[in-house]
């Protein structure tokens, strides 16, 4: 396979389509890839930016995002203040191409000025020794810029909430402290309040994790965990505990004397947003006046990007450090993608808690064949909010690190367990924006790779499901989302490929399971619901479309006799629309409605649903609450959330052998959360003792042990330059 060299790709806008000239690949998230880039202007001089694209395996849902993609970007674009990141552009157009060459096909992009420097969190980390009260000084210029968005006199009156302040969207640079990560940006309507819980747990105000509502008050709110991070080196706990938060400023040599300081930090933390102070800047000028007085003033920073040298891509180390050039946006959640995914299931079902009966088919729930369950064992007390924080989960299992392999470094290969080895196929080669054909298969038993042959065809790899005798791929020619045009399957005992036949269905589908007979494919809206696919006969057969909504983007999972996804149905008595789980039964052929969850499941359609064998558990994004969900009683229960709001709602679940379900959650700095079914209990892995894979990964469960695969993960984001990583966790 022939890839073009980085200096070929252009991108711009319809109009433009070769504005920016594509360079290096330098960070990948699970929906956008950062590439550092150059402009030319019209006097000659060479700009160095950022560009964020969407990520390939989201370009079939553009369109949705669209319309509010452009009104959050014209947002952006006017907040030109000092200590923010400068958003120059943002548009939709051709995927990268050669100069002259663009396509039909359209993407989104951000372009921002290119900024060096260094996350304040790793700053603070790298600085043990550090003069807690003198680094309180970098916060000053984002402070101003945050009493400026919130006023809107940069937007034209419109006030505007950052809505996910935290020291990792904070950067240190020679430009001065910056404020970067706008993914969540959004402008307050009328009221000055937007309903979501949206943000980083520890830095979300009480108001937004518990009720949804985020005001200027919020982002307040975050900044004064900002300052406690800065001043303690300790991440504010997940849930709201203000004494322990008082005791570990109090533990703060420079602090131990000076209550008085220490009440105006906490007054920042207040649980009461109108008790907070009003302004930042003014609030941090008080602190100073209490217990830093003795500190040198310093300016505002100057605007990022006014300066139209190019950047010389280093940066200046302090004496003794040793330099660290970090590129703006370091998070997964960066401009583009916290605009594209601000577009979730609050658009298709309503915010109710109503209870009763679902429309459509349920099953009675009589006496359960597999005997009483005690809520009291089984995952533990049922108030969501009383679960104990991840952080003081005991400790289970070991991890052992394992030979990589042959495979370059890649993003979102595709895996799975023959009960031999584990086969790892496919994947995106980031740095080339081209798609990987080959593939090798891992022996855990013996820690060796081998090479298997290459799919016989190019393209991306969009899904891949073990049958029992084959690994069935489908994808695509290129490393878009237009069309499923590409299928085979690969048998590792002749260690060949054969060419199956496409699904009915040129369109990409969501999910693909083997239900112990067939391979199963699932798409929500288009032209197709899915088909069930016979290895035998090689011949795919249409199912017939759910009887309720299903959600844009739901994940699905096989549940031993149906499939089961995220939707919505609208009740007879036209009330609000309400949130159901969707299954189909290949047997029957047909599709039954759940009843509805105890509660509104925040971040309903972009979470994976977890199978336990018993029942299906889905996590609320924000720290709402975990539910399981029984299908044999259709039944649904609030059960204890073990601080897996640190996945916002994204996480994933393989099982093993014994029963117990293992948790990636979407937070890569994480250990891996553990589920113990029968006792009700949960623990964690622990960190392992090097670099975990990036959440985009390689996991698949050998029934003894875990295997994770794939890029090494650092702060947050893929470092694409950085080499793979390979890792077993064992019970």
């Amino acid at each position: 396979m022939t890839h073009r060299s980085r200096s070929e790709f252009r991108v711009g806008p319809v109009g433009d389509p070769d504005r920016y000239v594509l360079g290096e690949a330098v960070g990948s998230g699970a929906e956008g890839i950062l590439y550092r880039g150059t402009i030319t202007t019209a006097t000659g001089v060479e700009l160095l930016v950022a560009i964020k694209m969407l990520q390939p395996h989201l370009l079939s849902r553009v369109d949705e995002w669209h319309a509010r993609w452009s009104e959050q970007v014209e947002l952006l674009r006017s907040l030109q203040v000092p200590g923010v990141v400068r958003v120059r552009d943002g548009f939709l157009g051709p995927l990268p191409h050669g100069l002259g060459g663009a396509g039909e096909a359209t993407t989104l992009y951000l372009v921002m000025n290119w900024v060096e420097g260094e996350p304040l969190d790793e700053w603070v980390r790298r600085r043990p020794d550090r003069d807690p009260l003198d680094a309180l000084k970098l916060l000053i210029g984002v402070a101003a810029a945050l009493d400026l968005m919130h006023s809107g006199a940069a937007t034209g009156g419109v006030p505007v909430v950052h809505r996910d302040v935290k020291p990792s969207n904070i950067l240190v640079s020679d430009e001065g402290t910056v404020l970067v990560d706008f993914g969540l940006t959004r402008g307050l309507p009328q009221g000055h309040r937007v309903s979501g819980v949206t943000g980083t747990p520890g830095y979300l105000a009480p108001e937004s994790s518990q009720a949804g509502v985020y005001t200027a008050a919020a982002d307040r709110y975050a900044f004064g965990g900002v300052a406690y991070f800065v001043l303690t080196g300790i991440e504010p706990s997940s849930t709201y505990e203000p004494e322990a938060m008082r005791a570990s400023l109090a533990s703060v040599p420079a602090l131990a004397a000076s209550p008085d300081t220490i009440a105006q930090l906490m007054a920042m933390l207040d649980s009461d947003p109108d008790a907070r102070p009003s302004s930042l800047a003014n609030w941090i000028g008080q602190v100073r006046r209490s217990s830093l007085t003795g500190l040198p003033q310093i300016l505002a920073p100057r605007a990022p990007g006014r300066n139209p040298r190019r950047v010389s891509g280093a940066v200046r180390a302090q004496a003794g450090e040793r330099p660290r050039a970090r590129l703006l946006l370091p998070g997964v959640a960066v401009v583009v993608i916290g605009l594209l995914a601000s577009v979730t299931a609050l658009d298709l079902v309503g915010g109710n808690d109503r209870q009763g009966e679902a429309s459509g088919l349920s099953t009675a729930a009589g006496e359960d064949p597999r005997g009483p369950l005690d809520p009291s064992r089984v995952f533990g007390a049922q108030d969501p909010h009383s679960s104990p924080s991840g952080r003081s989960l005991p400790v289970t299992g070991k991890w052992q690190p394992v030979d990589p392999g042959p495979l370059s470094t890649r993003g979102e290969p595709k895996a799975a367990w023959t009960g031999k080895e584990v086969l790892v196929v496919g994947g995106l080669l980031i740095s080339e924006y081209a798609a990987a054909t080959d593939g090798a298969a891992f022996n855990p038993e013996t820690g060796t790779w081998r090479r298997i042959p290459p799919r016989p065809m190019d393209g991306r790899v969009l899904h891949a499901v073990w049958t029992g005798d084959e690994l069935v791929t489908l994808g695509t020619e290129g490393i878009s989302l237009d069309n499923l045009t590409t299928a085979a399957a690969f048998n590792p005992t002749t260690n060949l490929w054969r060419t199956i036949a496409l699904p009915p269905s040129a369109q990409v589908p969501q999910e693909v399971v083997w239900t112990g007979t067939h391979v199963l494919t699932w798409q929500p809206g288009g032209t197709s619901s899915g088909a069930l696919y016979d290895p035998k006969q090689d011949r795919w057969t249409p199912i017939p479309p759910p009887p309720a909504v299903a959600s844009p983007a739901s994940r699905a999972v096989w549940i031993g006799e149906e499939l089961a996804t995220e939707g919505a149905v609208l009740p007879d008595n036209g009330g609000p629309v309400e949130q159901r789980l969707l299954l189909f039964n290949p047997t029957r052929n047909a599709w039954r409605i759940s009843t509805p969850p105890p509660t509104f499941i925040r971040g309903w359609p972009h979470m994976d649903p977890i199978w336990t064998g018993r029942e299906v558990v889905l996590n609320s994004d924000g720290g709402a609450g975990t539910y399981a969900y029984d299908p044999q009683t259709n039944t649904w229960r609030t059960i204890s959330n073990p601080d897996l709001s640190i996945a916002s709602g994204y996480f994933r679940g393989v099982q093993l052998d014994n029963g117990q379900v293992v948790v990636r959650v979407g937070n890569p700095q994480q250990p891996l959360q553990i589920l113990d079914p029968v006792t009700g209990t949960w623990s964690t892995s622990g960190p392992p003792p090097g670099a975990l894979p990036g959440p985009d990964g390689a996991l698949v469960s050998t029934g003894t042990s875990v295997f994770h695969w794939g890029l090494t993960e650092g702060d947050g984001y893929a470092a694409v330059q950085s080499p793979n990583g390979a890792w077993l966790w064992t019970p």
